[in-house]
């Protein structure tokens, strides 16, 4: 499995082949990310027991049925799923999610039982427990970080808080990080929009990591010292953080 993300090749599950999404899809991978970023334990007590896909679909269903705006987890679910899948890559975001065919309880709609899709020609199934097996592959292959469920989600939440306000004021978009790579690498756009988005990912991070390494050795040699050491001690390899980036001791604070 490890070796298959590693070399950008899809992955058989269930008789079902799953594809790393290339950079080309970058923008409806934006949307997809949302439902594979999402943290089960934030969910309502009464969803809590549900498989992830049940239970974004009845939150959908039920804030639809109160008159409430939907979250849209459960289309972020299913393009997901569309793009890994490779459904009618010709057609549109909304139509490719329309490839599926929602199939729920006879006696409760908002119970959902399976979704049917064709590839090929033949029809397909997928089932909310199978989704779970499903959504930590596409993850995986696509350089989504897995939160795992025993994790507090105030802490996560912290920590993406964080991330947020250290990118505040920055304007771009995906196709800014393509553009920067072709730039560094001296590769034509067209070669990088088929690359897997987690080779570009890993692109990024190595010119990053020498970048880092090559301001903080300069800053090092001048006599500049950081709390708990260099945070860029290598080129190849990355620091290994001690912590959550979410939690402050009290007596730093």
């Amino acid at each position: 499995f490890q070796k298959a993300v590693r070399e950008y090749r899809e992955i058989e599950m269930d008789g079902l082949l799953i594809y790393p999404i290339c950079v080309h899809e970058f923008d409806e991978f934006s949307f997809a990310r949302v439902a594979l970023e999402f943290m089960p334990q934030t969910l309502p007590p009464d969803l809590m027991g549900l498989p992830v896909l049940s239970a974004l679909y009845k939150l959908d269903v039920d804030a639809a049925g109160n008159g409430d705006e939907p979250s849209g987890l459960f289309a972020s679910a299913l393009m997901g799923l569309a793009l890994a899948l490779r459904l009618s890559p010709e057609r549109e975001p909304e139509e490719r999610i329309g490839e599926f065919q929602i199939v729920t309880d006879p006696e409760e709609i908002t119970k959902l039982k399976l979704l049917r899709f064709s590839v090929n020609g033949e029809e397909r199934e997928i089932r909310p427990s199978l989704y779970n097996k499903l959504r930590g592959i596409i993850a995986e292959q696509n350089g989504v970080e897995r939160i795992p469920e025993t994790a507090n989600p105030e802490v996560v939440q912290s920590e993406r808080d964080i991330q947020a306000r250290q990118s505040d004021g920055l304007e771009g978009s995906n196709w800014n990080l393509v553009t920067s790579i072709c730039t560094l690498e001296g590769k034509d756009e067209k070669e990088v929009r088929q690359w897997a988005i987690l080779k570009l990912l890993r692109h990024i991070e190595a010119h990053k990591r020498r970048m880092d390494y090559t301001i903080c050795a300069i800053a090092e040699a001048q006599g500049s010292k950081w709390k708990g050491g260099n945070p860029a001690p290598s080129p190849w390899f990355s620091k290994k953080q001690k912590g959550s980036a979410g939690l402050l001791s009290m007596d730093s604070y």
